[in-house]
């Protein structure tokens, strides 16, 4: 039996401006090539799409560009300060790294402009992808901030509501001064283990109810089963796109109806999609309900073969089971297009798609998304 875990890691949605690469010396050499790059650009800007138009600026060897390269750089600078009053942090990173690319000089630090972004998504209870995005984008590549106080009362609050380990170490060794005052509660964070029991009470039986099927003229209960596990208290649930693909896939013209499945008394609540990616086999869902137990991120680290490992969720439909196994292989499992799959031994049936993997420290190692025989 060959099983797959796909490797989690805090999921961010980045607008990435892509242009196509064009030989630099062609250019320069053909005053044609720069007569149509120079229109190009000019109606790249008359559309306000003034990044992609400074990257053609720049591999254009023509006198008339100067103004031109100006007016996109101006034009870019105030979409910049714009996406910042307005608060749309991360398209103002974007903005940022692109200026600071073209030779802009400012005080104004990427780190920092990251760092509103969690204040305002901590603001909006939005706490899980705040996190996630701190983990990312400060921790992982060791970042300065100018954190004042309130700012790491903040991110020191959502840490603990949250149990994130990471972060609440981070605070601890950064800002010795601050965490000081808060060294016991973070120190029983961040050397807790959670029990088994709790962390299966994070894990939900997902239901999809495709209505009949007929077969031979017969008709039977057409049903989709998995497991899924809350990243967050507002009642987001991560799962894999296969298991409720019928919710959101143009191309499926039958009866579709999304519930979790809570309780063994067969109470089913109803859930809708939120986003998806069919290619990475992850779906994001929400329900109308408050969770006993959050799941984290960890830190990104390779697994050796051989860990420990243990798996939650509902096999054949029977909910909250826990099984367990270690990591056969990992790093060279290509089973998706994108991201890395973990190849384990732990029993997995019909039913534990969507469930989390976790190690023996109750850290999240992946989601199970495939059984092979």
């Amino acid at each position: 039996m060959f099983r797959a875990v796909q490797k989690i890691f805090p999921l961010l949605i980045l607008i990435t401006i892509m242009s196509c690469a064009t030989d630099n010396d062609a250019v320069r050499d053909l005053p044609e090539y720069s007569e149509a790059l120079i229109e190009k650009v000019n109606g790249l800007l008359d559309s306000g799409q003034y990044t992609r138009a400074l990257h053609l600026c720049r591999i254009i060897d023509d006198g008339r560009i100067s103004g031109i390269e100006k007016k996109a750089f101006t034009g870019l600078e105030t979409d910049y300060h714009k996406a910042v009053d307005e608060q749309r942090y991360l398209e103002a990173a974007q903005y940022l790294k692109s200026l600071t690319a073209a030779g802009w000089e400012t005080e104004d630090s990427l780190s920092d402009i990251y760092m509103s972004y969690v204040m305002n998504e901590i603001d909006e209870n939005a706490v899980t992808p705040a996190l996630a995005l701190f983990q990312q984008k400060i921790i992982r590549r060791e970042a300065e901030i100018s954190a004042v106080d309130e700012q790491l009362e903040k991110l020191f609050t959502a840490a603990v509501e949250n149990k994130n380990r990471v972060v609440l170490q981070y605070l601890l060794e950064t800002y010795p001064d601050f965490s000081n005052e808060r060294v016991e509660a973070i120190s029983a964070l961040t050397e807790y283990t959670p029990e088994k029991a709790e962390m299966i009470s994070g894990t939900v039986t997902i239901w999809v109810d495709r209505g009949i099927r007929i077969e031979k003229g017969v008709g039977y209960p057409d049903r989709v089963i998995g497991s899924g596990f809350y990243i967050d208290s507002r009642g987001y649930i991560l799962t894999n796109y296969h298991v409720i693909s019928s919710e959101v896939d143009t191309e499926y013209e039958g009866f579709s109806r999304l519930y979790i499945k809570y309780d063994k008394n067969e109470e089913k609540i109803p859930a809708s999609v939120v986003g998806w990616d069919a290619s990475l086999d992850i779906a994001l869902i929400k329900v109308a309900y408050t969770p006993e137990y959050i799941y984290s991120f960890p830190e990104i680290r390779e697994f050796k073969p051989g860990e420990k490992i243990y798996a939650i969720g509902s096999p054949g439909g029977l909910d909250k089971t826990i099984t367990s196994g270690i990591i056969s292989a990992s790093g060279d499992r290509r089973l998706l297009p994108l991201g890395d799959t973990i190849q384990v031994d732990v029993p997995i049936n019909s039913g534990n798609s969507g469930g989390p993997v976790v190690d023996n420290d109750g850290n999240l190692v992946g989601v199970v998304f495939a059984g092979i025989e």
